[in-house]
């Protein structure tokens, strides 16, 4: 589940990492301490469970914004593309 390739862009205040990632079906926990994620769902089909609760289904077209400080878990329902940038401040 590791990137394959990574690409850092933008101004020397605020770092950004780019990249596309693919993962197969399954569950997994994440959390968004020190950055936060813009995300482009390529193709397949993702849950994202927050930790109040709340569960929002993202698919192929889709995009998301994990905010920093966000925590939850991703449910892959089938294979999943994402492109997506990691953004930290410096």
């Amino acid at each position: 589940m590791s990137p394959k390739r990574r690409r850092r862009c933008g101004p020397r205040r605020t770092a950004r990492w780019k990249s596309a990632w693919e993962c197969t079906a399954g569950r997994f926990t994440a959390s968004r301490d020190s950055n936060s994620e813009t995300c482009h769902i390529v193709s397949g089909r993702v849950s994202l469970h927050g930790p109040d609760g709340r569960s929002e289904d993202v698919g192929p077209g889709e995009m998301l914004v994990l905010p920093k400080g966000w925590r939850g878990e991703w449910t892959i329902h089938e294979k999943t593309r994402k492109l997506y940038i990691l953004h930290f401040e410096a």
